[in-house]
């Protein structure tokens, strides 16, 4: 005779209450690394594109640990990474109410993929966005003016940047745009002078993040729909015999109070949830265009990036790409915004990668390369060719 357990720990974190759909597609970056004055000045996030995980082998550096000087596997996950644009620099003023904005001095020449998110269709709308903020600029000083008055009553200065979409394999027309806060320096004079010299010049993920840093991954994950209890809050299941159902839960609360307790587990949307992961540490920083990224002490053959046959559900990389350790939220083609790590783990071990997987990843792939997968199929297809 098989027996109930009548009592368990909480099944669900609440934490993360209410759990419904983000209300934006992206990654909101609500905060940035605390500003330390003296140091270089720099910028502090950048915004990308899930294009998929590989593994790599490394060698492990941790004195005191069973792994010291042994090899072992890492998940690792490629994210497309093309150059932004600095579009406009926001100043802020801080207030007993939080910050305030000052003002926003947008540059001469605006993309189109970026006007392209001020309108809800861009086919028929008449295109006009910042014509007059450009004539404005043209034929006066205003940006002069702006700036300097930024300089006299800015605490925190942020660049407007926005990304290029075109240089993807995605089909998306209109570019993402984010405030990326801008850090070190001795003032915020030279803070501005900075994020000046950025207007209309792309930004690369080189220009931001080091190999070996620690970031966070800010984005939507993926989305379920509307799930039962046991699937959104693992709950355990009923016995076999229980009347109306037993993937339920049993007891949803006393007589009174007449309501039911936001604890209780109940069904509803499971993923499009807003989330933050902190502390993976950058594995590579380079670009596609080089033939040999992937090229390392004890795997001599000249590979990128790009697994064979592309990575599924993204294309190929066309340009730079961040490598970094473990996953990130959210599907392929989704946006997610790396920013320096809040609160990094100190004694970061070295990277030491000493392999790194670009087989297929429709399946298990056999081959490395497209000519080492000719050169196989080529001799299996010629039984008894001269060698």
């Amino acid at each position: 005779m098989s027996h109930r357990k009548y009592s368990a720990c909480r099944h669900g974190h609440l934490g993360f209450l209410p759990r419904k759909r983000c209300s934006r597609g992206r990654g909101r970056c609500k905060t940035f690394p605390k500003d330390v004055p003296g140091t270089p000045v720099g910028l502090t996030a950048f915004l990308g594109y899930k294009a998929g995980c590989t593994h790599v082998m490394r060698l492990i550096d941790h004195r005191g640990s069973n792994l010291h000087n042994k090899q072992a596997i890492d998940q690792a996950t490629i994210i497309d990474a093309p150059p932004m644009i600095c579009a406009g620099i926001i100043g802020y003023a801080q207030t007993p109410k939080g910050l305030q904005p000052i003002t926003t001095v947008w540059a001469a020449h605006i993309a189109d993929s970026a006007k392209r998110r001020y309108y809800k269709c861009y086919k028929s709308s008449r295109k006009n966005a910042f014509s007059a903020y450009q004539k404005k600029a043209a034929e006066t000083d205003h940006i002069k003016n702006e700036l300097e008055r930024l300089k006299k009553l800015a605490d925190v200065v942020r660049i407007i940047a926005h990304t290029q979409p075109e240089k993807t394999p995605l089909r998306q027309k209109k570019a993402d745009i984010m405030e990326i806060q801008v850090n070190g320096g001795r003032d915020v004079a030279e803070k501005i002078d900075y994020a000046f010299g950025l207007l209309e010049r792309p930004v690369t993920a080189r220009d931001v993040f080091t190999v070996g840093e620690q970031v966070d991954t800010i984005s939507i994950t993926r989305g379920h729909g509307c799930q039962g209890v046991i699937s959104r809050w693992g709950v355990t299941r009923l016995p076999r015999k229980t009347r109306r159902g037993n993937r339920r839960v049993a007891c949803i609360g006393s007589w009174h109070p007449a309501n039911v307790q936001y604890t209780v587990a109940r069904a509803g949307q499971k993923g499009y949830f807003h989330r933050t992961e902190t502390n993976k540490q950058i594995f590579m920083l380079d670009t596609a265009e080089n033939p040999a990224c992937c090229k390392t002490e004890l795997d001599l053959t000249d590979k990128g990036i790009n697994p064979v046959g592309g990575f599924v559900n993204y294309g190929r990389i066309q340009g730079d790409f961040i490598m970094i350790k473990g996953s990130c939220p959210g599907p392929k083609r989704r946006q997610v915004v790396l920013r320096k790590a809040l609160l990094p783990h100190r004694n970061t071990p070295p990277v030491g990668i000493q392999w790194i997987c670009t087989a297929s990843k429709l399946g298990h792939g056999a081959f490395e390369t497209v000519e080492e997968r000719r050169a196989f199929y080529g001799k299996a297809i010629t039984p008894g060719a001269a060698e």
